[in-house]
């Protein structure tokens, strides 16, 4: 069975726009997200999505706090 990224009826629109993100610009870290996504996001919100992601293995993460990457 061949594991891919989630359909966008599984992940909010948000979800998909990180997820397209970082598979366009390799690892990311929420700093580098939050310049490329609408305004109106937290820096929260965002950390908050993608360790949600990580946690649920659609991403991978590494390193510590401000040094943290997301990737695929």
């Amino acid at each position: 069975m061949e594991v891919g990224l989630p359909t966008k009826s599984v992940l909010s629109d948000r979800k998909n726009t990180i997820l397209r993100l970082i598979k366009e610009r390799g690892p990311s870290s929420v700093g580098d997200l939050l310049k490329l996504v609408d305004v109106s996001l937290s820096d929260k919100t965002i950390q908050r999505d993608l360790n949600a992601m990580a946690d649920s293995g659609i991403l991978k993460k590494e390193g510590e706090k401000r040094w943290r990457r997301y990737f695929l």
